[in-house]
């Protein structure tokens, strides 16, 4: 695996003004979001069906440093089922979050209340935006590996050859899989962190 990331970092445009490089973790475990999707299946008729969206490759909080760095999160499965350029977009697009996101401690308090009373697929598409034109960000080769990853993943079904037989776990419960019950008290530690670093009103 140290191929695909060290390929994902060097064709990364903005490399220099990374804090730090974030670990990469191999779990056992993805997270999914599940909602409920419209469609039409002919002469006037709609039906509610489950979708789901898997994310074999997340970022999250670093569970050695939660409150100072984010880390990537890689399902095993996909390493050792995918393409080699697969693993190593799946890397550039995770290293592009970490690169666009504050560290934990230092986000602003509105960031964190723009997702207070989203639904998890809203909230998806919000950490999402902070990713978009991905290839933009890479040079060649992973540029193409990203345009080619995001055209895969919009194909019905994309991804299940790696889920399979894999832990899920929901998003709402990502952080409480990574860190374990001490997550309740890192939550309420960034947010007075959070709060004491506002300018006052």
């Amino acid at each position: 695996m140290s191929g695909w990331a060290e390929e994902a970092y060097m064709c990364f445009k903005f490399r220099k003004e990374l804090q730090y490089l974030p670990r990469i973790y191999v779990t056992p475990f993805y997270a999914y979001i599940e909602t409920l999707m419209t469609i039409d299946i002919g002469h006037g008729i709609k039906r509610n069906v489950k979708y789901r969206m898997s994310m074999p490759g997340l970022t999250s909080v670093d569970v050695d440093a939660p409150e100072d760095k984010w880390a990537i999160y890689i399902l095993n499965s996909l390493i050792t089922r995918a393409a080699a350029e697969t693993n190593t977009a799946t890397i550039a697009h995770e290293l592009l979050h970490v690169y666009r996101r504050p560290d934990p401690k230092n986000m602003k308090l509105e960031q964190l209340v723009a997702m207070q009373g989203k639904s998890e697929v809203e909230r998806y598409y919000i950490k999402e935006k902070e990713v978009e034109r991905a290839e933009e960000f890479f040079e060649e080769p992973v540029s193409s590996m990203l345009i080619s990853m995001e055209k895969k993943k919009s194909q019905l079904g994309a991804g299940k050859q790696y889920t399979k037989d894999a832990e899920q776990v929901p998003a709402s419960d990502i952080l409480e899989r990574i860190i374990g019950p001490s997550h309740r008290e890192l939550m309420h530690r960034l947010m007075d962190r959070w709060r004491s670093a506002q300018p006052p009103v």
